[in-house]
C-alpha cells in the first residue's frame, strides 16, 4: 500500500488527543485503521484516562513528550522509521517525540512492493518461529526492513522543518517523499517556506564506515568549585562517552530513540557487504536453519542490488542484520542510558551491547556507583508491570531472588546471561 501522511492537531478541549493517538498507534494491530483510533480518542475523558494510565501507572513517560500537533506516516517501512529516528537527537540539533507500531507486540502484515517474494520467505520463517514459541521480539530478527509499519512524530514547526530538510533529496525515494511531504504540510498549515537549517550529521546509503575501532572510552574533568548533591567533585556535565560496536538493526532501532545520544550507523552499503547476522539465543535448531536460508537469500539480493546501485537495497536488509555503529553521549545522558538499558526486562541484545558495557565503564568512577544499574538495584523496586514481564521477558535478577543485598557487580553478572551469536554468509 502507498504511504499515507496525515497532519493532526489537538483541540483545546482535548489536550490528550495527540498522545492518546500515539499510544494507540504503538499498540494496535496494523489491520486496525487509524481513522478508528482517531474516533476512539476523540472523547477527552477516554484520551486522558489512556495517557495517564501509561504515564502514571506504568511509568512510561513518552506520551508526555507530545505537543499539540503530530504527523503520522502510515505504511512507512521499518527502514524509513529507523532512518527517521536516526536524525532525531539533541546532539544532532533535532528535537521530537514519537512512537511507532512495535514488532515486539504486533505482527507484520504488508511489505515494500519491490521485495514481495523475498518478504514472503521472511514471513514464513517468522511464522515458524512464532509457532515454535519464539518471542516476537526475537522472531522479528528474520523480518526485512521493507516490512510496513506506522510512526507518529510530534514537535514544533521549526523542527518539523529541519526534519523535512534532512530527509528531502535522499536517494531512497521513500525518504525523499517524507521530506517533501513534511515541507508541504508546513506550507499548508503554517505558511512556512522550506528551512535552510541543516543537521550536523546524516546516515549515508553508499560508502563504508571509516576509523572504526571497537571499544568504549569516557572522559571527564574535575572542578573543585562544582559539587553534586552527593558531595563528589566530578563535573557530570563534562562526562563524555564514545563507543564503537556492532549490533542488529533491530537493536539499533531502539538505540536511535535514546534521543540524548548521537548514533552514527555504518552506510547501508557497508552493512550489506559485511553480510553478518545476529542469531537470537531463543532460536531452535529448526529456526536457525530456516534463518540461514533467509540470510543467504538476502545476501544474494543485496549483492545484485549493490551492483546495479539500486536503492531498493535498503528493503532487503534484515532486522537481524549486523551493522557497525558509533555512539556518542554526554553528561547525565550517559547515566540514564546505563540505567535504562540494564533493566532486567530490557531486550537481551541492547542490554549486552549497550547497557552492561557502559555501566562497567562507569564503575571506574566511584562517584557514579550509586547512580548506575537497574532501578531494582538503585531503589529496590521494579517498575515494569507484571503483564510486561510475563509476556516479553524473564528478568534474571528477579529470578535470582531480586536485587536486595547484591552488589552492582553481582547484578551485572546476573544480567550478562546471553552470548551473542553471529553468522556471516559471505
Amino acid at each position: 500500500m502507498p504511504m499515507e501522511t496525515t497532519f493532526y492537531q489537538g483541540e483545546k478541549e482535548n489536550k490528550y488527543f495527540i498522545p492518546a493517538l500515539a499510544v494507540k498507534i504503538s499498540q494496535y494491530p496494523l489491520e486496525k485503521k487509524i481513522a478508528g483510533m482517531v474516533e476512539e480518542v476523540n472523547d477527552p475523558e477516554v484520551a486522558k484516562k489512556l495517557v495517564r494510565s501509561i504515564v502514571d501507572k506504568n511509568k512510561h513517560r513518552i506520551p508526555d513528550d507530545f505537543t499539540s500537533t503530530a504527523i503520522v506516516f502510515d505504511g512507512i517501512t521499518r527502514f524509513g522509521t529507523i532512518y527517521l529516528w536516526r536524525n532525531i537527537s539533541s546532539q544532532n540539533l533535532m528535537y521530537a517525540a514519537g512512537l511507532e507500531t512495535s514488532f515486539r507486540v504486533v505482527n507484520p502484515v504488508d511489505y515494500h512492493p519491490s521485495m514481495l517474494k523475498f518478504s514472503e520467505a521472511c514471513k514464513a520463517c517468522y511464522d515458524d518461529a512464532i509457532d515454535d514459541g519464539i518471542p516476537k521480539q526475537d522472531a522479528r530478527y528474520v523480518l526485512p526492513e521493507g516490512a510496513l509499519t506506522r510512526v507518529i512524530i510530534s514537535t514544533t514547526p521549526r523542527y518539523y522543518g529541519k526534519l523535512g530538510a534532512a530527509l528531502k533529496g535522499n536517494p531512497v525515494p521513500e525518504i525523499d517523499e517524507m521530506g517533501k511531504t513534511i515541507e508541504s504540510i508546513l506550507k499548508k498549515e503554517y505558511d512556512m517556506e522550506p528551512t535552510d537549517e541543516k543537521l550536523p550529521t546524516t546516515w549515508d546509503i553508499r560508502g563504508h564506515l571509516e576509523y572504526f575501532n571497537k571499544g568504549i572510552t569516557t572522559n571527564t574533568t574535575y572542578n573543585s568549585e562544582y559539587s553534586m548533591d552527593y558531595g563528589a567533585d566530578i563535573d557530570v556535565n563534562s562526562l563524555s562517552l564514545d563507543m564503537c560496536s556492532e549490533a542488529s538493526l533491530a537493536m539499533l532501532a531502539q538505540v536511535v530513540r535514546q534521543r540524548s545520544n548521537l548514533i552514527e550507523i555504518a552506510p547501508v552499503e557497508d552493512i550489506a557487504y559485511n553480510s553478518t547476522f545476529i542469531v537470537p539465543p531463543t532460536f531452535t535448531d529448526k529456526i536457525k536453519e530456516n534463518y540461514k536460508e533467509v540470510m543467504q537469500y538476502a545476501h544474494e539480493i543485496q549483492m545484485g542490488l549493490l551492483e546495479k546501485e539500486d536503492t531498493n537495497l535498503v528493503y532487503s536488509l534484515l532486522l537481524g542484520q549486523q551493522a557497525r555503529f558509533k555512539l556518542k553521549a554526554k553528561g547525565y545522558g550517559i547515566i540514564t542510558t546505563a540505567q535504562e538499558r540494564t533493566e532486567g526486562v530490557a531486550q537481551w541484545e541492547i542490554r549486552n551491547v549497550i547497557g552492561i558495557p557502559i555501566t562497567k565503564e562507569l564503575l571506574a568512577y566511584d562517584e557514579f556507583k550509586h547512580e548506575i544499574g537497574p532501578r531494582c538495584y538503585r531503589e529496590n523496586i521494579c517498575t515494569e508491570p507484571p503483564n510486561f514481564r510475563k509476556k516479553f521477558n524473564t528478568c534474571p535478577v528477579q529470578a535470582a531472588g531480586g536485587a536486595k543485598g547484591k552488589s552492582i557487580e553481582e547484578i551485572l553478572e546476573l544480567l550478562d546471561t546471553e552470548n551473542i551469536t553471529t553468522i556471516n554468509v559471505m
